[in-house]
């Protein structure tokens, strides 16, 4: 075991799994420690899940305190809490996990705590990909935005809307590859075993937390669309896989 002495910071990539591993670690850390602390009113919870400023906002003193940081946060977020800190986070297959979240916005769960409105239920998946607003923010190239996006870019969170051209998605290559344990969510238990193996935490197993169960289907061709669509995060995603197999290769058993 080769846990570091420095804070975790665990950058919860939407419809990955993230909501799932939480759960299993959260009981690792005392209240205190983790950052949102769970036992704060919910709209703080879900403010400090999901915006930046209330984690800029955090003194030294503070910081000093937190073992544990989690949320939708962009990777550059990791930047704010000093140094030394140790890095993880889970990626998915760009389709699965945008129509993932489809599903997850039609059946009218909530997203980052803020309810959708009632007429995404009586829309086709296609309809809801289509929606500007969850389109920019939640789904065009999701995932390599978190990675690209940088503290001059004046982030709020991660919805804000950005372009990821050639130079940003070298970034969020260069970001990933320096992330401390990188999970696949196709390979969960084997991330959940890595985190094990290196932390010493207690990861008790548990069922996926948020698993879609409706036949809301999409078409090779709406897939495909998807994919075309979101060409960063398909190449982005590529990226990951190769990464991640380099180092199970070269990792200790």
């Amino acid at each position: 075991m080769d846990a570091p002495a420095g804070p975790y910071f665990f950058v919860h990539v939407m419809k990955t799994g993230g909501t799932t591993f939480i759960s299993q670690i959260v009981d690792n850390f005392a209240p205190e420690e983790s950052y949102p602390a769970s036992n704060v009113e919910p709209i703080k919870l879900i403010q400090a899940y999901l915006l930046l400023q209330p984690l800029q906002a955090q003194t030294p003193e503070q910081l000093s305190k937190i073992r544990l940081f989690r949320g939708h946060f962009p990777f550059m977020a990791t930047t704010l809490v000093g140094p030394d800190v140790t890095t993880l986070t889970i990626l998915r297959e760009p389709v699965a996990r945008t129509l993932s979240h489809l599903r997850h916005i039609k059946r009218g769960a909530q997203v980052a705590g803020v309810s959708p409105t009632q007429r995404y239920k009586d829309m086709t998946l296609e309809e809801v990909y289509d929606d500007p607003l969850g389109f920019n923010g939640f789904i065009h190239n999701f995932q390599s935005k978190l990675f690209a996006m940088t503290a001059e870019d004046g982030i709020t969170s991660c919805s804000d809307v950005l372009a990821v051209d050639d130079d940003r998605l070298a970034l969020a290559k260069q970001n990933l590859a320096s992330v401390d344990v990188l999970g696949l969510s196709e390979r969960y238990g084997e991330f959940v075993a890595e985190v094990r193996r290196r932390f010493g935490w207690k990861v008790d197993d548990i069922a996926n937390q948020q698993v879609s169960t409706e036949s809301w289907d999409a078409s090779p061709e709406f897939q495909a669309r998807i994919a075309r669509e979101n060409a960063a995060d398909m190449d982005f995603y590529a990226f990951a896989v190769e990464l991640y197999q380099q180092r199970r290769r070269t990792s200790p058993s």
